[in-house]
């Protein structure tokens, strides 16, 4: 997955494009599967690469005897493609974004995962939303990796890297007549576990009871809480299925 920045302008700005991102500039922020999310099998034997994402009408144009060269990176122990390789093989990948997973938030307040949205509310009388107070612009994005080696004798002969996890990570302060919330979601996208939840922590600084709904698509869900003054409430919850 890569991220995508919307700016206020409607600049857009994505992961490798080598540019700065001011998130003080920013009107939405997604992290989406792309044009290189993508499984492909190489087998050593009889050299054969197969792409699984490649436009089929494009591949049936091509003439045969076309080239890729690849390219061993010492410092990241990986092969990649050349640019002129890399250029051959992004005109042949399919671009169809209707097809990729996102989770996206924007100057409401709100996270889109895949055109369902996630946002929490507390209620005592009223009901107090945490969503629509510009701007969000304290927010991370952050992968969870780990590297798994096969031994031999005592020494590692195959070295691999797993991407677990992306995590979108948004803070924000709320005010209102019944206290003072401070508001750390966290989007987590397992890739191990093939699912999407959302961790929580939320921070009153008043005593309040009253109960925590937590709205995802068409859902809703009310649980019972009690804030003490200064007290940090921890919540969460799997959103949905990969």
């Amino acid at each position: 997955m890569i991220w995508v920045a919307r700016l206020q302008d409607g600049t857009i700005i994505k992961q490798y494009d080598g540019i700065s991102l001011d998130k003080s500039k920013v009107a939405a922020f997604k992290i989406t599967e792309s044009s290189g999310d993508s499984t492909v099998n190489f087998n050593a034997d009889s050299g054969i690469i197969r792409f699984t994402n490649l436009n089929y009408q494009k591949v049936t144009e091509l003439s045969g005897g076309e080239e890729v060269k690849l390219i061993f990176d010492k410092e990241n122990e990986v092969f990649r493609l050349d640019e002129d390789s890399r250029a051959f093989i992004d005109e042949l990948v399919l671009r169809d974004e209707k097809t990729y997973f996102f989770v996206e938030f924007d100057e409401t307040g709100k996270f889109n995962v895949a055109g369902r949205y996630f946002y929490m509310a507390f209620k005592k009388n009223n009901e107090y939303a945490f969503i629509n107070n510009p701007p969000y612009n304290n927010f991370n994005y952050r992968i969870g990796a780990y590297d798994d080696f096969y031994m031999g004798n005592g020494v590692p002969l195959k070295k691999t890297t797993y991407k677990s996890k992306f995590l979108l990570e948004l803070e924000k302060d709320y005010s209102f007549d019944i206290g003072n919330f401070n508001v750390k979601h966290t989007i987590v996208v397992d890739v191990l576990k093939s699912l999407v939840l959302h961790e929580s922590y939320i921070t009153c600084n008043k005593s309040v009871s009253g109960s925590m709904i937590t709205y995802f698509g068409d859902t809703r869900e009310v649980t019972p809480i009690d804030f003490h003054k200064n007290s940090c409430k921890y919540f969460k919850k799997t959103l949905t299925l990969l």
